[in-house]
């Protein structure tokens, strides 16, 4: 699977932002290619090594289709499992379908878990 050009302006749009704050938003319309444009940022961190992606169970399979293009080692899991991960096994974090952990103006307990397990990564 070959990168759209889009996917690689806006990855390396996102590489920027994340080396200057620490963290990107990416936000597209559903098919617009915001998996692979994460796995192209996540490839081009000289720093990282061990990527976990937090998505929905029906969402792996879509992650896992990219499986060629992964060079450095993932951890692709549902939310569900959040509270069986160990911070440290990761380097970078990939949240997947965010909108889903929304939650105003109290953050949900799944919310209060990923902060905790992200804040001091990427």
């Amino acid at each position: 699977m070959k990168p759209l050009p889009h996917q690689i302006e806006k990855s390396k749009d996102c590489l920027e932002i994340i080396n200057n704050i620490g963290m990107c938003y990416l936000q597209g319309l559903p098919r617009s290619g915001k998996t692979l444009t994460s796995i192209l940022v996540a490839e081009q961190l000289e720093d990282v090594k061990n990527i976990l992606v937090l998505t929905k169970k029906n969402a792996i399979s879509s992650w896992e289709k990219f499986n060629k293009l992964m060079t450095k080692t993932y951890k692709i899991t549902n939310y569900e499992q959040i509270g069986k991960l160990n911070k440290e096994d990761y380097d970078f974090v990939i949240i997947d379908e965010s909108h889903n952990l929304s939650a105003f103006p109290k953050p949900s307990g799944r919310t209060k878990l990923i902060k905790d397990l992200a804040y001091d990564k990427k």
